[in-house]
């Protein structure tokens, strides 16, 4: 916690929200049959260190201001890569992980990597071309996990409110939508496909803050756009191309959100 910087929007408060909705998107996949639970706990420990050290401007404000971390990194998302390093210089000094056997520790190394890095917003569009093509090779998988996950919704759970599914769906209680069965997902022998869920779980969960109920909804929506505001002003200051979303005195903040 204390690696954060008390950003509006990238701080703590951020990952720890991203470490709740992973435990909540992860047993409707079921990860518990995707991945052992080292792999799940360490996915976890990524979930929290996942903004580490953000300084509140995106990579492209960092290459274009020809920032230090850029500089570092090559212009190649400067802020995955510096929350990675630390994150590990964290764990490193903690011993954390030091009770695992060296092969163990190096694959959870890269899948906390992987996960962190799969972040960067550049990296959206590859992740989820890539998602397309596993749902394509196994779609019976896919299918049969949704029909038997997705149960028809009941009058009384139809007319509840959704901050009431919420919190039923937090509590366990509300019957959710798994991806895939237990079954089936045998069927996903190949150790890349299981990386490639595990990664994309993280980063759905990194920018799931839309699909809570509309009261958290909206806060995490207005302190975003705030960052984003903030951004501007320092872009506007150094005398950088300011972005239309960055640009408080102009942007149509609904009307680009949609």
């Amino acid at each position: 916690q204390c690696g954060y910087l008390p950003n509006v929007f990238h701080g703590f408060h951020h990952a720890v929200d991203v470490l709740q909705m992973l435990t909540l998107l992860g047993p409707l996949m079921p990860w518990e049959a995707l991945l052992s639970p080292a792999q799940r706990f360490a996915l976890a420990v990524a979930a929290l260190a996942l903004d580490i050290g953000h300084p509140g401007f995106s990579n492209v404000f960092l290459v274009e201001a020809c920032d230090e971390l850029a500089v570092r990194y090559n212009d190649v998302s400067p802020l995955e890569n510096m929350h990675c390093s630390k994150l590990f210089e964290i764990l490193q000094a903690a011993d954390a992980f030091g009770h695992l056997p060296r092969k163990e520790m190096r694959l959870l190394r890269k899948l906390m990597i992987d996960a962190i890095m799969h972040t960067d917003a550049a990296r959206h569009e590859k992740l989820t071309e890539a998602l397309d093509l596993l749902f394509l090779e196994h779609s019976e998988a896919f299918a049969k996990g949704l029909e038997e996950g997705c149960k028809s919704p009941t009058k009384e759970k139809t007319s509840a409110s959704a901050d009431d599914k919420h919190k039923a769906l937090v509590s366990g209680s509300e019957e959710g939508c798994q991806g895939l069965t237990r079954e089936k997902i045998s069927e996903l022998t190949n150790n890349e496909h299981k990386a490639l869920l595990a990664v994309a779980l993280l980063h759905t969960a990194d920018v799931s803050y839309a699909c809570r109920p509309w009261s958290s909804a909206h806060a995490w929506s207005v302190r975003a756009q705030e960052e984003l505001f903030l951004q501007g002003d320092q872009e506007q200051s150094m005398g950088l191309p300011v972005q239309l979303l960055h640009d408080r005195r102009a942007a149509d903040v609904g009307g680009q959100q949609l």
